[in-house]
């Protein structure tokens, strides 16, 4: 009986070990395959999540991306800078106006303005390309430079901004030899408090510099930064539509005094009003009416800058109202000429009356009218 029993253990214990052996179910080699490649492909593969999370990377902390669809291509006719009356305002105090716009060669000329620093950039677009021409100081404010060939305004080598197709993996050369690259598209963008759709992220290298620029749709430029350099971040904060920009403006009015022959002129604080495609003649039409220099049917028929300085060329008509003023005619003459030649940055401002040369009454001889600016035609306020 003992031997029997040990005998029946012996086996159990064989039982167990087949069991430990080989699966209670049996798969085909084909199914077995298809469990193979998908746990392999699962290990390999990084969910969306993370991919969105791997390329929010790139961007600094308080900007919130959220990529759009692989082969997404976004549509470069709406990525352009060109909006009329449109004041956008920077992080840096940079204020950016379209001064100009052809619509006929897809061109546009920007007014940045950055603690009273005046600078023009020059943009063109074509079927392909997004391109910065260049950036300059105006020789003359307000003037419009989107047809002129002068190469001495040029201080910037051109830079294509965004080209086609609008999708990641878009890569160009610039003349600077940088290096640009579509690095991602964002389906929309958050800054601070600001949502944006459509938004192409570009990375520039040239040298150990490496910049971004984000750029979304129907609005331009909205971030910028430089890895590495956290104060170089900069954004877009605000954007007013339809509105005009308003320009502060030093200006010399007349001082009424016994003697008219003085000419007398004070220093004061105005403004003027510019809206895209405005001439610069009309704007400055406008504002000698609102300080009654001129008179309602007056008219401001030129400004233009030669080599003698400033050239103010007026309707013939202007002589009466410089007569009826109370301030008389020269203090009006010098209120005229001295705000615009500080205003333009001369010292000669030539003035005619219907292109003849101007001389008001009172006035010591001026050879063919050519004024030069001389502060002691300026009294302090209270003098």
């Amino acid at each position: 009986m003992l031997r029997r029993l040990r005998y029946l253990l012996l086996l159990a214990c064989f039982a167990l070990t087949a069991c430990a052996k080989e699966p209670m179910i049996k798969l085909s080699e084909e199914n077995l395959a298809k469990i193979n490649n998908n746990s392999l492909k699962k290990s390999s593969e990084v969910p969306e999540d993370d991919h969105r999370s791997i390329v929010d990377q790139t961007l600094p902390e308080n900007i919130h991306g959220e990529l759009a669809e692989p082969n997404t291509q976004f549509d470069l006719v709406n990525f352009s800078f060109f909006n009329p009356n449109r004041i956008s305002y920077y992080s840096d105090g940079n204020i950016r106006y379209l001064e100009y716009i052809d619509t006929d060669q897809v061109m546009g000329q920007i007014r940045r303005i950055q603690d009273d620093q005046w600078i023009n950039e020059i943009y063109k677009k074509d079927k392909d390309t997004l391109i910065q021409l260049n950036e300059f100081d105006p020789p003359v404010k307000m003037s419009n430079y989107l047809n002129q060939k002068d190469t001495e305004v040029l201080s910037l080598a051109p830079k294509i901004l965004l080209k086609a197709p609008i999708q990641q993996g878009t890569t160009w050369i610039n003349e600077d030899q940088s290096e640009s690259r579509i690095q991602a598209l964002y389906q929309q963008v958050t800054i601070q408090d600001q949502t944006y759709q459509e938004v192409v992220e570009v990375v520039n290298k040239k040298d150990q510099s490496v910049s971004h620029s984000l750029y979304s749709a129907n609005q331009g430029l909205v971030a910028e930064w430089i890895e590495g350099e956290p104060t170089k971040f900069i954004y877009l904060t605000k954007v007013e539509d339809n509105v005009m920009i308003i320009t502060p403006i030093t200006v010399y009015q007349p001082v009424v005094q016994n003697d008219l022959s003085l000419g007398k002129i004070t220093k004061e604080q105005a403004s003027i009003s510019w809206q895209t495609n405005a001439q610069v003649e009309k704007v400055f039409e406008t504002f000698f009416k609102e300080q009654k220099w001129i008179g309602p049917n007056d008219q401001l028929l030129a400004l233009e800058m030669t080599d003698q300085g400033l050239l103010v060329n007026l309707s013939q008509s202007v002589t009466k109202s410089f007569s009826q003023n109370p301030a008389g005619e020269l203090a009006v003459v010098h209120a005229l000429v001295t705000t615009l030649g500080h205003f333009y940055g001369v010292e000669h401002v030539q003035l005619q009356v219907q292109s003849m040369i101007y001389q008001p009454l009172f006035s010591l001889p001026v050879d063919q009218a050519i004024y030069t600016l001389d502060s002691s035609w300026i009294i302090e306020n209270g003098e």
